[in-house]
C-alpha cells in the first residue's frame, strides 16, 4: 500500500479482485495498467506488475509485453525468445493465407454482391462456388481473429470476427463466442460506439436463448448476464452517449440484470449508486432514486460502501452528520475506482447538491454556516455554491446576506388547484363504478349472460356439471 488514511480507505473498498472474476484477461490488464502506471496507486508497484507478468503468460501472446513486465521485476526472460519466433512465424504465416481474402473482402464488386445477400449460406457459397475456398474457412477466420486478439492486435480481431460473424450459420460452435470476441475486441480498441452495438446483439442474444428448448440452463444465463454486466461498465463510463441513462435503464429497470446483481455481483451497486447521482437532471429521477434506495436497503447485508452508504444515510435515515462522513470517503474511493474516477468531482458537486436538497425539505430557513459545515465547505465557498445554484435555476431560494441565511421560497399550492387535482379523475373514476355496477346488477339478474352461453342451462343436472368441469379443465 502506498500510504496513509487515505490509501487505507480505498484500499479496503477497492474491487479491482471482484471485478476481475468476470473480465476478460485483456480488460483486467487495463485496470492493472492503471495501477502499474500511478494513475491508481493503492498498490505496491512491484505485486502489481508480477500480477501483470502472470496475466500476460497465462492468458495472452504478447511476448513483448510479457517481456518488459520481467525485465522490470528482475526475472530471467530468455525462455521467451523461442515463444517469440514461434508467434512470429505463425503471423507470417496466417498474414500470406489472409491477404488474398482481406484483398476480397475489400473489393467494392464483392461488397455489392454480398450487400443483396439476407443469409450466410449465401456469402459462404459464393466464397466456395465463385473463389475457389473450402467449407472450413470459417473456422480459420475464427482462428485467425482469435490469435490476432491473443497478440493484442485488437482492430483486426474485430474486423475478422464481424467477417466470420457475416459467414458462420447460427448454429455454428462459436456463434456466440464470435459475438463476446467482437465485445472484447471492441471494448479494448476503445470503439466504444461499436462496443455498444456489439453488447446490445450480446444481450438480446441471450435473452432469446432463456427457456428455450436445448438452450443453456438458468445458471449459466445468469452468468453470462453477470459477465455482460461487468463488461458494460467499460462502455457505459467512457463517454459513450446517454451511457449513464443507459447504464440505469439496464443495471435498474431490467428484472433479469437486476437479479444478477443481486444474485451474483452485488458490488455493481457502486456504479449504479454513482451512475444515478451523476444524473441528478433526469427527467424520472424521483422514480430512479426510490428504486435505487430499495435494492440498496436490500442488498445493504452483502455489499455497502461509502457511495450506497451516503445515499441510505441521506434518504433513509435523514443523518446528515454521517452523510457528511461518507461524503469525505467517497472522494478517496471515487479517485481510485478505475471506471469512475473520472467523474469524482462531478459526483461530489451532484452529492452536495443533492445534501442540500434534501435538508431543505426539512428546513425553510438555513444558516449558511450550518450548510457549509454539511456540504464540507468553507462559508464563502458554500454561499457562492449556493449563488450559482440560484443563478442556474436548479432552486428556487434566496439569500439574506444580512442575517447569513438561505431562504427556501413557499411552495405550498392554493386551495383552488388542490381541488383540481384531486378531482381531475373524477369522471373517470365515476364512470368506471357504474359500469362496474351495471354488470354486477346484470349479473344478478342473468341479462348480463350471452346467449351463446345460455342456450345449454335448459340442461341441468349431471351434463351440465360436466361440461363445466370440461372449461376447467
Amino acid at each position: 500500500m502506498a500510504g496513509g488514511s487515505d490509501d487505507s480507505i480505498a484500499l479496503q473498498h477497492d474491487l479491482t479482485s471482484k471485478l476481475g472474476r468476470s473480465l476478460d484477461p485483456h480488460m483486467l490488464l487495463m485496470m492493472l495498467e492503471s495501477h502499474s502506471s500511478g494513475t491508481i496507486a493503492i498498490f505496491d508497484r512491484t505485486s502489481i506488475m508480477r500480477a501483470k507478468a502472470d496475466l500476460l503468460e497465462k492468458n495472452t501472446k504478447m511476448i513483448d509485453y510479457l517481456k518488459e513486465v520481467r525485465e522490470e521485476i528482475g526475472d530471467s526472460t530468455d525462455k521467451y525468445d523461442a515463444q517469440k519466433d514461434e508467434v512470429i512465424k505463425e503471423l507470417r504465416t496466417q498474414s500470406e493465407f489472409f491477404e488474398k481474402l482481406t484483398d476480397l473482402f475489400s473489393d467494392p464488386d464483392f461488397q455489392a454482391q454480398t450487400r443483396t445477400m439476407r443469409a450466410s449460406s449465401q456469402v459462404l457459397e459464393l466464397l466456395i462456388s465463385t473463389h475457389g475456398y473450402e467449407e472450413s474457412i470459417v473456422d480459420d477466420i475464427y482462428k485467425y481473429a482469435k490469435f490476432n486478439y491473443d497478440i493484442g492486435n485488437y482492430e483486426l480481431a474485430l474486423e475478422w470476427l464481424g467477417r466470420f460473424i457475416q459467414l458462420a450459420p447460427q448454429n455454428h460452435s462459436h456463434s456466440l463466442d464470435a459475438v463476446w470476441g467482437r465485445l472484447a475486441a471492441a471494448i479494448c480498441s476503445e470503439q466504444f460506439e461499436v462496443a455498444h452495438e456489439a453488447m446490445i446483439q450480446l444481450r438480446d442474444n441471450i435473452d432469446q436463448t432463456s427457456g428455450r428448448e436445448g438452450g443453456p440452463s438458468a445458471l449459466q444465463l445468469l452468468q453470462q448476464r453477470t459477465w455482460l454486466l461487468h463488461w458494460s461498465l467499460f462502455i457505459f463510463f467512457n463517454g459513450l452517449s446517454r451511457g449513464k441513462e443507459l447504464l440505469i435503464e439496464l443495471f435498474l429497470h431490467n428484472a433479469d440484470y437486476t437479479h444478477a446483481i443481486q444474485t451474483m455481483a452485488p458490488w455493481l451497486l457502486r456504479y449504479l449508486t454513482a451512475a444515478v447521482v451523476l444524473s441528478i437532471n433526469s427527467r424520472k429521477r424521483k422514480t430512479i432514486e426510490r428504486d435505487l434506495v430499495k435494492i440498496i436497503e436490500q442488498e445493504e447485508y452483502a455489499y455497502k460502501d461509502p457511495i450506497t452508504e451516503f445515499i441510505l444515510c441521506l434518504y433513509v435515515k435523514f443523518d446528515f452528520q454521517k452523510a457528511q462522513v461518507y461524503l469525505e470517503e467517497c472522494e478517496k474511493v471515487l479517485e481510485n475506482d478505475f471506471f469512475l474516477r473520472n467523474y469524482t468531482k462531478e459526483f461530489i458537486e451532484n452529492a452536495r447538491q443533492i445534501i442540500f436538497e434534501t435538508f431543505c425539505r426539512i428546513h425553510q430557513c438555513i444558516s449558511i454556516s450550518r450548510l457549509a459545515e454539511k456540504l464540507n465547505m468553507n462559508e464563502k465557498e458554500a454561499e457562492r455554491w449556493i449563488v450559482n445554484l440560484i443563478r442556474n435555476a436548479r432552486l428556487d431560494a434566496k439569500i439574506d446576506t444580512k442575517r447569513g441565511h438561505v431562504v427556501m421560497s413557499d411552495h405550498a399550492t392554493n386551495a383552488h388547484q388542490q381541488v383540481i387535482e384531486k378531482t381531475k379523475h373524477l369522471q373517470f373514476r365515476t364512470s368506471l363504478l357504474s359500469t362496474f355496477i351495471d354488470r354486477r346488477m346484470g349479473k344478478e339478474k342473468g341479462s348480463d349472460v350471452p346467449q351463446w352461453a345460455m342456450r345449454d342451462n335448459k340442461g341441468k343436472g349431471k351434463n351440465n356439471g360436466e361440461r363445466r368441469s370440461q372449461w376447467r379443465q
